[in-house]
């Protein structure tokens, strides 16, 4: 369906959404790592940086938040590609345009590999 390759990170504190995004991302022919919160993200962006195309990040998640692992991302390497995702409006959350992307939660998979496939 989809020429996309890579590996996409993926930080939600939902299960049924990880699971419903890693179904869609691999049928696109992506490899998936998920973490279940934002400094589970960056354990797992520090192990695999270099091989990381594209994190799809949670705003709102326990511990450490989207915004402060978008932060922590770039930090590492600043041209890693990034997708907030969200219950709120893009405009509604401080620094959201310092990502690549938005999916507004609640999302159909169609929105979701649209998002990415115009990342990757």
């Amino acid at each position: 369906m989809c020429e996309c390759r890579g590996r996409v990170l993926v930080a939600d504190d939902e299960p049924v959404l990880r699971e419903m995004m890693t179904m869609v991302l691999e049928d696109m022919g992506l490899d998936v790592v998920t973490a279940v919160d934002g400094r589970h993200c960056i354990e797992l962006f520090r192990e695999q940086a270099e091989s990381i195309a594209l994190a799809i990040i949670d705003v709102t998640m326990p511990g450490m938040d989207g915004l402060a692992c978008l932060r922590q991302l770039r930090r590492m390497r600043p041209d890693v590609r990034v997708i907030l995702s969200s219950g709120y409006s893009a405009g509604e959350i401080e620094s959201a345009g310092a990502a690549d992307g938005f999916l507004r939660k609640p999302y159909m998979p169609d929105a979701l590999r649209q998002a990415v496939r115009a990342l990757l």
